[in-house]
């Protein structure tokens, strides 16, 4: 083979090499393109599912904060009607009717109060209007039964131990605070009905 033809095949063979190279590295960039590319989706995706679970993290946050705001309203709102009740209640039984009313009553609530005093000596703390009606229940137990006149301790009947050991509280008064655990949750389950449209709960209110 001459010189030129030998010097030709090389040019070839070099050209055909370049050719290639230039192929290869163009595939290679395509490759790293398409990679690239496939790299940003996929960190795309990720970003908008993290930005999802962020939003529904918000969301449940939300309507957490929402439904426990709804419960501290209503609990507010059955205990400011719950205080209106016994406001209420407490108005009736300090009307000066109540006191005369109780007098058929309050010598039996004395009664109630007896046996928890043991055999002791008694005293009994009433206004003036049930004085004389206590005392003549009083005149057939046969223990020693002083009777207080105080005006400021609420209409019905305070019956203590002489010696102070004992003291029952039967003032009306007194008797609605010991009913109120069981009033509040039969007052409260009727709120709950008349929220609810329940025309029994609304009848039983009023």
């Amino acid at each position: 083979m001459s010189l030129d033809q030998l010097i030709s095949t090389m040019e070839a063979r070099g050209a055909a090499e370049v050719d290639e190279i230039l192929q290869d590295a163009r595939d290679q960039a395509l490759a790293m393109s398409r990679a690239a590319l496939e790299a940003m989706h996929r960190r795309r995706e990720n970003l908008v599912h993290e930005q999802e679970r962020a939003w529904t993290r918000e969301a449940n946050a939300a309507v957490a904060d929402a439904r426990r705001t709804a419960a501290a309203q209503v609990l507010e709102a059955r205990a400011a009607a719950l205080e209106r009740v016994w406001r209420r209640a407490r108005d009736v039984l300090s009307h000066p009717d109540i006191a005369q009313r109780l007098r058929g009553v309050a010598p039996n609530h004395v009664q109630e109060a007896l046996p928890y005093l043991d055999g002791k000596d008694v005293v009994v703390r009433c206004g003036a209007s049930l004085a004389d009606a206590v005392h003549a229940a009083l005149q057939r137990d046969g223990r020693t039964i002083a009777i207080e006149i105080d005006e400021s301790q609420g209409v019905g009947v305070m019956i203590a131990a002489a010696d102070g050991s004992v003291v029952i509280d039967n003032t009306l008064p007194g008797r609605l605070a010991r009913l109120r655990p069981r009033l509040a949750t039969e007052i409260t389950s009727r709120l709950a009905a008349l929220a609810s449209g329940d025309g029994a709960g609304h009848a039983g209110l009023e």
